[in-house]
C-alpha cells in the first residue's frame, strides 16, 4: 500500500511483517508497482493471483513469471469464490468496517473519485449513500 495512512490502518487490522519469500501471492490494489513487488518475492514456481484492476501495466517484468516460472491467475466472482469471501467477510466485519470511509452522498462522488485517483485518501473503500 503506496498511501501511509492506508498502509497504517491496514496494519491496525492485519498484521505486517517484514516482506520475505512466499509462494503464493494476492495482487488486489490494481498497481503495476505492487505486482512488480510480488513478482520480485515470489519463489520460482510461485502463484499470483490477480483480483485488482490495471489502468496501465509500466514497469511490470513480464519476463520474469517467465524465468521463474510463476503462475498469474486471473481471479473474479463468476465462480463459487464470492460466497466463500462474502462468510470470511462477515466473520471480520467488525475490523473490515475500519477500512470503510464513512458514506458519501452521490453528489459528493467526484471529489471523492479525485481523492482516491491521487491516493490521498485515508480508507480503502468508499460507500456511495443514496
Amino acid at each position: 500500500e503506496p498511501n501511509a495512512q492506508r498502509y497504517q490502518l491496514i496494519a491496525s487490522v492485519v498484521p505486517l511483517s517484514t516482506p520475505q519469500k512466499y509462494a503464493l501471492g494476492v495482487e488486489a490494489s490494481g498497481f503495476p508497482a505492487a505486482l512488480s513487488q510480488l513478482i520480485a518475492g515470489i519463489t520460482s514456481g510461485g502463484r499470483i493471483a490477480m483480483v485488482g484492476i490495471f489502468h496501465h501495466t509500466d514497469g511490470i517484468d513480464l519476463n520474469a513469471l517467465v524465468e521463474r516460472e510463476i503462475t498469474l491467475v486471473g481471479c473474479s466472482v463468476f465462480q463459487h469464490e464470492q460466497q466463500a469471501a462474502l462468510d470470511i467477510m462477515a466473520l471480520l466485519a467488525d475490523d473490515l468496517t475500519r477500512l470503510i470511509a464513512p458514506p458519501v452522498q452521490l453528489d459528493d462522488v467526484p471529489e471523492t473519485y479525485q481523492t482516491l485517483i491521487e491516493g490521498k485518501s485515508a480508507f480503502l473503500k468508499t460507500v456511495i449513500k443514496l
